[in-house]
């Protein structure tokens, strides 16, 4: 079923259009830049997490302990490069406060004096608007391949 939107309601979209892809963006500039209460600011206060392709188990988390499980992974890196092109916004058509941004994921990890360790792949992004904005609630990872994988992540 098509529906019709007005003007102010299409016009409300391009604005929650561009403030969701955002989030990918600021998602991948935070972990970079070792931001993470900017990181944890972009979550809704409970959040789903699936990183199962990566080897870990799916769970619920508070965006803290999310926030700090990223540092504990990620903060032993000597530099970061996260980017995240090819945004895709699908509104929930029954549910205007809900939504589903698909973006590609190139995470570059480099230690010197190593190969570095890249991730190819995408992430699913369940948002909802706040009265904060928009937020991630849910996220899943999405692995294509692997370049120079940690011996921890090869088993």
């Amino acid at each position: 079923m098509t529906t019709t939107l007005t003007l102010e309601d299409r016009i409300q979209r391009i604005e929650d259009r561009a403030e969701i892809s955002s989030l990918a963006v600021r998602y991948a500039m935070a972990i970079d830049a070792h931001d993470w209460a900017g990181l944890a600011a972009l979550f809704t206060e409970e959040v789903q997490l699936d990183f199962s392709e990566a080897g870990l188990p799916a769970q619920s988390m508070t965006r803290d302990q999310f926030a700090a499980f990223s540092e504990q992974g990620l903060g032993g890196w000597g530099r970061l490069q996260h980017l995240s092109p090819n945004h895709v916004v699908d509104f929930d058509e029954q549910d205007p406060n809900s939504a589903r941004l698909t973006s590609y994921m190139f995470a570059q990890h480099h230690t010197e004096g190593e190969p570095p360790f890249v991730m190819h792949g995408s992430y699913d992004h369940d948002v909802v608007r706040t009265p904060d904005g928009w937020k991630i609630a849910a996220l899943t990872q999405h692995l294509f391949w692997m370049d120079n994988p940690p011996a921890a992540m090869q088993r």
